[in-house]
């Protein structure tokens, strides 16, 4: 009984870690405008790294109008 009070409070102590990483990384919204890390590219997409658990994806078409962007540096 005791180990499973113990267990529980190793639980919570997770929940709450959790819970307090999450208000850190925040959440991204539509429309923000973030900074992050190309690191690959197909013949439709750009891979990009933004820090978070999973990497976001942008059309390439919304890079051919920047004259900065150049594929060969990626």
């Amino acid at each position: 009984m005791e180990e499973n009070l113990r267990n529980q409070e190793q639980e919570m102590s997770f929940k709450e870690a959790f819970e307090a990483y999450e208000s850190e990384t925040g959440d991204l919204r539509a429309g923000e405008i973030v900074k992050g890390r190309i690191i690959g590219y197909n013949t439709s997409e750009v891979f990009v790294d933004l820090g978070y658990k999973s990497d976001g994806t942008i059309p390439l078409e919304e890079f051919l109008d920047d004259p900065d962007f150049d594929l060969k540096r990626i």
